[in-house]
């Protein structure tokens, strides 16, 4: 399996809870690792690379995804990014190195792959 990215024409602050509901309505639970938002509101000079605005309105979110029911769980990375209307999903390949349970890791990735398909199939190629 390879990284996993999905581009959506959706503004960040509209697709997020969506995001987040859907992931807890189907099972999972999503944890925010990373919010670039909460960290910027500690800056009052930040200069941003896409606008050269200060304040900022990119969005750069980490959520830990796990099952909710898992008694030990997997945990895996969704990486947000948001701009300019837009929003691009990250679901990075597994590191097997990195996990207790590499199997459990994979699987979970592979859940969470199917349901971001199911939510978008505007993003992909029919097959079949």
């Amino acid at each position: 399996m390879a990284d996993f990215t999905l581009h959506l024409h959706s503004p960040a602050e509209e697709f997020i809870p969506v995001l987040m509901q859907t992931l807890q309505e189907e099972g999972f639970q999503a944890t925010v690792s990373f919010n670039l938002e909460a960290t910027r509101s500690e800056q009052t000079e930040c200069v941003c690379p896409h606008h050269g605005t200060n304040p900022c309105t990119c969005q750069y979110i980490v959520l830990l995804v796990s099952e909710k029911d898992a008694g030990r769980p997997a945990f895996c990375p969704l990486i947000l990014y948001g701009r300019d209307a837009q929003v691009w999903l990250n679901l990075p390949e597994p590191l097997a190195q990195m996990s207790r349970a590499p199997g459990e890791l994979t699987a979970l990735t592979d859940k969470v792959q199917h349901l971001l398909q199911e939510m978008f199939p505007q993003c992909y190629p029919k097959t079949g």
